[in-house]
């Protein structure tokens, strides 16, 4: 993991290990009542997601969840469990927290789906919140598989009954969960069984799952490296690969056509950038919209088109907002239109769009800018060998030259990124390949579900700039996550510890008035939770049905 000598500690970092591991003690005094542990667990798991705690897996928290799920028959309840018919020679089980129409995860595993033409698939779905994305079903239904939703509204000891059986009837399972969620944990807890592989869709976050992965299975070589020192994972492999869902097209790109359809004009340059709207959430070093504005103003033929924020976001400044050369498109299902526009595409920051920089070139031939800095890091790192960068500026000045010197020259860029993209179709070809090579690695081991190592915060660059991407309201996670008793412990701790101010010990108060009505007029437990949008502006820990994290690209 990269390290600067004498970087300044991060005030977050030691925030929000402060307050993960006020929550482990938490999780550990519910041991004796299951249900009330597991989900301790997976609320101190999304905030260890949400804001990163120097570590990305730890045995403080996930074998608490391992023993349960290891010691107890896990029941299915009255319910007929759903019945799995796969008759091929070689099965694989995906199983998935949450399944959306955008987001790097579910494409991944809907094109796994429709190009692992060696084994037949089955796909589990833990919680889903909406519908089945259609894409995802017409890739299943065409290799003639299933998918199962089990119901959101069961305990997670059910859910992972029903999983557990499932899987006995599968070769291999491969795990695309979201990284506060128990479920498989609980579910494959005991050794025996199909083989377990992780698919490492958590590159910049803590996750569960480290104790029952045979083998992490992860994109690039730098998260592999991650994964081994500290996601404790057994084995390691590395799927990279192209994140389309259809093949690459053949013949060239008409950009021209593409533009018109999109309203702009043709001889207009058009730089794309594609991310969710946390990706490009500023911090000290790093403002997309700053420079998207600087870029706008040196360019006066540039237009911005950036997809997955919308125009009203609070990220998107005001004076943007009403730019008629800055189109922000909120989400979009086929993105493919936009690529075949973009001249040049933008990688996101502060946190990259690793699967979208690399459809841009494959579906589009945009000529792809990364995200600037000083050195390799979790946020900066190499696309080799499926995309190899020109340049790599060193700061935002720096960037906002180059990206205007590649404007200038556009017949060179785009012969560049012509070049990037025939190099490209052998790659993806060859998809299919790498995972018949993967299913036989996976095929060779044996589930041997595992207590692993009790982490401590590392206090490294990666650490720091990670959780420096989303601070902490610490005194509203307090409420939000922990009982009465525990959380003003915790206040008082925070304030003595300087990560409150003195005046947040009145939130003790005002609980426990809150708690006291509350219980005198039950019907105020009714009130509507916060939405994952309040969680991720810092506002309040949903429950477990509610909980989400941005998809990783």
């Amino acid at each position: 993991m990269t390290e600067i000598p004498g970087a300044q500690k991060s005030l977050n970092l030691s925030t929000n290990s402060f307050l993960y591991e006020a929550c482990l003690l938490w999780v550990s005094s519910a041991f004796r009542d299951s249900a009330r542990c597991v989900d301790a667990a997976g609320r101190t798991a999304w905030l260890a997601g949400a804001h990163h705690p120097g570590r990305f897996a730890d045995g403080a928290l996930e074998n608490w969840v391992l023993q349960i799920g290891h010691r107890q028959t896990l029941a299915t309840s009255g319910a007929a469990a759903p019945k799995l018919e796969l008759r091929g020679s070689s099965r694989t089980l995906h199983v998935a927290s949450e399944l959306h129409p955008t987001g790097g995860h579910t494409r991944v595993l809907a094109k796994w789906v429709a190009r692992d033409a060696s084994a037949q698939h089955a796909v589990v779905i833990t919680r889903q919140p909406v519908a089945v994305p259609e894409f995802v079903e017409r890739a299943v239904t065409k290799a003639g598989g299933s998918i199962f939703c089990l119901p959101p509204t069961e305990s997670p000891m059910i859910r992972a009954g029903w999983l557990r059986d499932l899987a006995a009837r599968v070769d291999r399972i491969v795990l695309h969960h979201h990284q506060d969620d128990p479920v498989p944990t609980l579910a494959f807890a005991q050794p025996g069984g199909p083989p377990v592989a992780m698919f490492n869709h958590a590159h910049f976050s803590f996750s569960l799952g480290a104790t029952v992965s045979d083998i992490v299975v992860n994109t690039l070589e730098y998260f592999r490296g991650v994964s081994k020192e500290f996601r404790f994972a057994r084995q390691t492999a590395c799927l990279s690969g192209i994140p389309g869902l259809g093949r690459m097209p053949e013949g060239p790109i008409d950009r021209r056509t593409a533009k018109s359809a999109l309203g702009i004009d043709p001889d207009r340059i058009i730089s794309l950038s594609v991310g969710h709207e946390s990706y490009y959430r500023p911090t000290e070093s790093y403002d997309f919209f700053r420079v998207a504005r600087r870029l706008l103003r040196m360019n006066p033929n540039m237009h911005l088109i950036v997809m997955g924020v919308s125009s009203t976001s609070p990220t998107v400044p005001v004076d943007l907002q009403t730019e008629p050369r800055c189109h922000c498109v909120g989400f979009v299902t086929d993105p493919i239109p936009y690529y075949r526009a973009a001249d040049i595409f933008l990688e996101s920051f502060p946190m990259p769009s690793l699967g979208a920089v690399v459809e841009a070139v494959a579906y589009g031939e945009a000529f792809p800018v990364p995200v600037y800095g000083p050195t390799e890091s979790v946020l900066r790192i190499s696309q080799e060998p499926i995309l190899r960068y020109r340049h790599r500026p060193l700061d935002e000045d720096a960037y906002v030259e180059y990206v205007t010197e590649v404007a200038a020259h556009l017949d060179v860029a785009r012969e560049e990124a012509r070049q990037a993209r025939q190099s490209m179709f052998s790659f993806d070809e060859a998809w299919e390949t790498r995972l018949r090579e993967l299913n036989q690695k996976i095929d060779t081991l044996t589930h041997e579900s595992s207590e692993i190592p009790v982490a401590s915060m590392v206090d490294s660059y990666d650490n720091r700039v990670l959780a420096d991407l989303r601070t902490l309201n610490v005194g509203r996670q307090i409420d939000a996550l922990l009982p009465l008793s525990r959380g003003a412990l915790t206040h008082v701790r925070a304030v003595g510890r300087g990560f409150a101010r003195p005046r947040s010990l009145g939130r003790i108060g005002h609980r426990m008035l809150r708690d006291l009505i509350g219980r005198s007029r039950p019907w105020f437990t009714n009130t509507p939770r916060k939405t994952a949008h309040d969680v991720f502006s810092g506002e309040a820990v949903p429950d477990a049905r509610a909980r989400a994290s941005p998809e990783s690209h």
